[in-house]
């Protein structure tokens, strides 16, 4: 049983999968700064673990209002003893009409090679 199950059965489970959530979202903010860093900002991060959705608010360089980005579902693949967060550019909307309609259009599904030392936390509270 996930983790997302065991605290949905417990009573108070929404508010602690909530916190579960903003504690996850910290940890992804600390990775993707440190990866945006060139480029621009992150400004907000928040994680739905429930309903498998992501929304991320960039201050990119050269832009004068931030990017939203939105992310309706992701899936969470296992393939050759490998874990993978899955995302289809369908379920991606941004704030910017052309970004979204490129996404859509010509992204595909991509598949993100979670780090195999995270792999089994972030299946557990992830899944």
């Amino acid at each position: 049983m996930s983790i997302n199950a065991l605290l949905q059965r417990l009573p108070g489970g929404h508010a602690l999968t909530d916190a579960k959530d903003k504690l996850l979202s910290k940890a992804v903010v600390a990775k993707i700064s440190k990866e945006l860093q060139p480029y621009g900002s992150l400004v907000d991060f928040k994680l739905n673990t429930v309903d498998k959705s992501v929304f991320a608010s960039l201050l990119l360089n050269g832009e004068q209002s931030p990017v939203e980005i939105r992310v309706s579902k992701y899936e969470l693949i296992q393939k050759e003893e490998r874990l993978f967060l899955e995302v289809d550019g369908k379920s991606i909307e941004t704030s910017r009409e052309w970004l979204t309609r490129l996404l859509q259009d010509k992204m595909g599904r991509r598949s993100l090679s979670v780090p195999e030392e995270l792999a089994w936390i972030v299946l557990q509270m992830l899944a």
